[in-house]
């Protein structure tokens, strides 16, 4: 079939009066069951256990959350430390997660570097058509709705590094990178295994 884009896509079947189709909009929340309250969700199937929510900075503890796995990377409400006396009156954000010892590392303030990454590897990796030799120029998405993310792809096997234009923050290890052409067309995804910044490795 023709390699067409989802946009295109939906004006097909406009034409052929495929309205449920042509107006549907795309996958949200958690893929196959519908809009649903996450942390919820979650709750059925991965029992809570509170731990400690630490700063990154300098190991203090802060408060206590419920469950890392409830928690994403970047996420700045719902942290239940809000102003925390004797720090500056800026806004934390997930920065880390130890889901061994159960316990959540936080950063403050927009320019923490802490969510800063400018490459990535990719595991599981499924690619649509030709495979590339050299480096491919393209664009990555590391979350819904982003922005497309110009890169520099390199492929080995079924694993992939990722290099930035620009630092792109909160790419989070575990979840998927979409990598498309500059028309729009899917080229193919993996998981986020290890994300860097400056060389240095920045999920441990």
């Amino acid at each position: 079939m023709e390699d067409i884009t989802k946009v295109e896509a939906r004006e097909i079947a406009d034409k052929l009066g495929l309205d449920e189709v042509a107006g549907k909009h795309g996958s949200t929340g958690v893929c196959f069951i519908g809009e649903r309250h996450f942390r919820e969700f979650l709750q059925n199937y991965f029992p809570a256990h509170n731990g400690k929510i630490v700063d990154i900075e300098n190991g203090k503890v802060l408060g206590e959350h419920i469950g890392v796995l409830y928690y994403t990377i970047g996420q700045r409400k719902g942290l239940g430390i809000g102003g925390v006396k004797g720090e500056p009156d800026t806004a934390w954000f997930v920065a880390k997660k130890d889901v061994q010892n159960n316990i959540l590392y936080v950063g403050r303030g927009e320019e923490d570097e802490h969510l800063n990454s400018d490459s990535c590897t990719l595991s599981r990796l499924n690619w649509v058509g030709p495979r590339p030799d050299e480096p491919l120029k393209c664009f990555a998405k590391f979350r819904y709705r982003q922005v497309d993310n110009p890169i520099t792809i390199e492929l080995s096997g079924d694993e992939a590094t990722l290099t930035f234009d620009h630092v792109v923050k909160a790419v989070t290890p575990g979840q998927w990178a979409a990598i498309y052409a500059e028309d729009g067309r899917l080229l193919g995804g993996g998981i986020i295994e290890k994300t860097y910044y400056k060389g240095k490795r920045q999920d441990i």
